[in-house]
């Protein structure tokens, strides 16, 4: 402490709040934003995930309550593929995949 004209101050250190002289490094604005996004996303995954859940439920309770059959939602939502429409597309990409190396070899 410095008394000086009967008024009592305490010694700071300049360097001790200095900007340059922090122990931490220092962190942009930019940088900073990007850390709060990355906090932000992994926070609303977790809700989407806890509401997910919940909205999958009550859409199964309106469907049984209404009755509602697979039909109803034609065109509507998509449909998984079945295992001939696998089997016939790697056939046709083999055959293509055939036809360009038959050419290579004709030239």
């Amino acid at each position: 402490m410095i008394t000086v004209d009967n008024l009592t101050m305490p010694i700071v250190d300049s360097n001790v709040n200095s900007f340059y002289h922090q122990k931490e490094p220092f962190m942009s604005r930019v940088a900073e934003l990007q850390a709060r996004i990355k906090e932000a996303q992994a926070e609303l995954d977790d809700a989407k995930k806890f509401e997910r859940a919940d909205a999958l439920k009550r859409i199964k309770e309106e469907i049984k309550f209404y009755d509602f059959k697979a039909t109803d939602f034609k065109g509507l939502l998509k449909s998984r593929v079945t295992q001939k429409q696998v089997d016939e597309f790697l056939a046709k990409k083999a055959a293509d995949a055939k036809k360009a190396a038959t050419k290579k070899t004709t030239k």
